[in-house]
């Protein structure tokens, strides 16, 4: 996957397009980080379903604290799950 984004990159920046890869993603790659750091502590010692519900809901709050999504983001992916009645 780095391999396949790091193509896409230098193909987009074959026209002088600039992007700031590591300003846009180190927020995304602290909160995977502190993710797993936490599911490994844990991975023994509780059941791997409470540590796939805690890495998940750890991941989501620090999505919103680091504030990698935006709250258009947010307000996007509601609409797209929203279920019609």
């Amino acid at each position: 996957m780095l391999v396949q984004n790091l193509f896409m990159e230098l193909y987009v920046r074959r026209d002088g397009t600039r992007l700031g890869v590591i300003r846009l993603s180190w927020r995304v790659s602290m909160a995977a980080l502190v993710m797993g750091v936490m599911a490994g502590m844990v991975v023994n010692r509780l059941s791997l379903w409470i540590v796939v519900l805690v890495a998940m809901t750890l991941y989501a709050g620090l999505m919103v604290l680091l504030k990698a999504v935006s709250i258009d983001e947010s307000v996007s992916m509601r609409k797209i799950w929203q279920i019609d009645a």
